[in-house]
């Protein structure tokens, strides 16, 4: 039986990416197993296999093979977390596959010309989100029976959750947004609000360096006043804080850092469910994990398309033109 080129670079793109989802899977589980643990691995074969995931949503032609490739990619995780929580997960992560990979290919019918990386952006979120959710029933099927006292460390995890903080406070709150959005620093936003308190007065200049005029008190004040504000800002966060800093960076090490000194007290520990803090850290990691993916998918998606037009070039995938019909109004 003769078995063409194309057929063998569908087996191979389909065996990869079950292979890297299952490592994938099994680095997850050594990662949580430590509070402290390196999630470069996970990100790498997570990164191989969204790029599989992108190769076959274009390659595979038949929905059954679709199917068998999300089935392969996706139950390779449930003897890591073997939970019905986990299970449920994975059949909503199973539709958000499916429905990823059926995107792309309908924007690929519905264009006269083929733009991959267009079209492959369509379904690219519906990975990502698949990927995050069973990622954090994974971790959570791990440390929903953790003591308190070991949990509270882990709060480590959600340090990408705070530009997903402010972001929706932004929303509310259109200065915290202005803040992220702007890249404001630490410096110019004690300016701004020294400028709101005092608007009759004149924007003084910051003197740099060691000398200072002993002409302009109001240099001294403005020093002063950014010395303080540092020092005030610094307290929140638990450490020394830099003029140039990101305000946004800022707020967010504050709110963990208060988050943290909250939950390691008695009262947190006496009042709050068991059940709560592994739920929040779950929550922390899939924000996190999404927000990642979210940066990351434009290069799987670039290297995806690199790949098909690399397969076009040599060959091994061939275009064809048909003559379609359009429906118009006359």
């Amino acid at each position: 039986m003769h078995v063409s080129s194309r057929g063998i670079i569908e087996a191979v793109v389909g065996v990869i990416g079950a292979l890297s989802a299952l490592v994938g899977w099994a680095s997850v589980a050594s990662v949580v197993g430590t509070s402290g643990g390196n999630w470069t691995f996970p990100a790498l074969w997570f990164s191989l296999a969204a790029l599989c995931f992108l190769l076959v949503a274009v390659l595979y032609r038949e929905k059954a093979a679709r199917i068998a490739f999300a089935s392969a990619f996706l139950l390779s995780s449930f003897p890591f977390a073997p939970s019905i929580v986990h299970a449920v997960f994975i059949a909503f992560a199973a539709w958000l596959f499916l429905a990823g990979m059926r995107r792309i290919r309908e924007d690929m019918s519905l264009r006269l010309r083929f733009a991959f990386r267009k079209s492959m952006g369509v379904g690219m979120f519906s990975f990502s989100l698949a990927v995050s959710l069973l990622v954090a029933s994974e971790y959570y099927g791990y440390i929903r029976g953790s003591a308190w006292q070991d949990l509270v460390p882990r709060f480590s995890l959600g340090e990408g959750g705070g530009d997903v903080v402010l972001r929706i406070a932004g929303t509310v709150y259109p200065e915290l947004g202005k803040i992220r959005d702007e890249g404001t620093t630490v410096d110019a936003f004690l300016a701004g609000v020294r400028d709101q308190e005092s608007p009759s007065e004149p924007q003084s200049v910051i003197p740099t360096g060691d000398a200072a005029p002993a002409d302009q008190p109001q240099s001294f004040e403005a020093a002063l006043s950014l010395a303080a504000g540092r020092a005030e800002i610094g307290a929140l966060v638990g450490r020394s804080v830099s003029g140039d800093e990101k305000m946004s960076d800022v707020l967010s090490e504050a709110l963990r850092h208060k988050t943290i000194a909250f939950l390691s007290g008695k009262k947190a520990e006496q009042n709050l469910p068991a059940s709560v803090l592994p739920f929040v850290l779950s929550l922390l990691l899939f924000v996190t994990v999404l927000s990642v993916a979210s940066l990351l998918q434009w290069f799987w998606i670039a290297a995806a398309a690199g790949m098909i037009r690399l397969f076009i070039r040599s060959g091994t995938i061939t275009v064809d033109r048909i003559a379609v019909e359009q429906e118009t109004l006359r």
